[in-house]
């Protein structure tokens, strides 16, 4: 046995000077959407502008149906401050899309009296208002992207999940050559 005098075996590894290559994540993008397994965490940065993340979202389905049996999906993504913070339009998005709905249906029947009655100024306001509304709703779609993408899975099979809603910056930091 012959070691040398300045080996320890129980001296601490030494720290490298150069960091080593970045973790292999399993998540890869194709054609717009994120491919990853069904049990997985995505890379720790915005799933929508590939910032430095600070804030972790968790989504669990348990018992998706697939042809191939139950498939369980627990996906784990993150958004940075910016991203998070602007959540809660999404949150607000659906109450104030069917609230508006149900405006535009109740117009149709004033609509109809005030052109019975033949009074076109109010028919001119309450057309002015129709339109309004409409261009709310589609507003409140184009909001969609400036508050970043949610991810949707579109797609399960026991081995993949795929999953749209990413940022293009996110889907670029991921994307893997065919």
């Amino acid at each position: 046995m012959t070691e040398s005098a300045d080996h320890n075996p129980y001296a601490s590894p030494l720290a490298e000077d150069e960091p080593g290559d970045p973790p292999v994540w399993d998540a890869f993008s194709r054609n717009g959407l994120v491919v990853t397994a069904p049990k997985s965490e995505l890379p720790a940065r915005c799933f929508v502008c590939n910032q430095p993340a600070t804030r972790r979202h968790r989504m669990r389905r348990d018992g998706w149906v697939t042809m191939k049996g139950l498939v369980s999906v627990s996906l784990l993504w993150y958004y940075c401050d910016t991203h998070h913070k602007r959540q809660w339009i999404r949150r607000l998005s659906l109450p104030a899309t069917a609230l508006l709905i149900l405006l535009l249906l109740q117009m149709g029947p004033v609509v109809t009296l005030a052109i019975q009655a033949g009074n076109v100024g109010l028919v001119i306001s309450l057309a002015v208002a129709i339109v309004l509304l409409v261009s709310t709703l589609y507003g409140i779609r184009l909001a969609g992207e400036w508050i970043g993408g949610r991810p949707t899975i579109v797609e399960v099979t026991p081995a993949r999940v795929k999953v749209k809603g990413a940022g293009a910056a996110f889907l670029a930091s991921i994307h893997r050559p065919a």
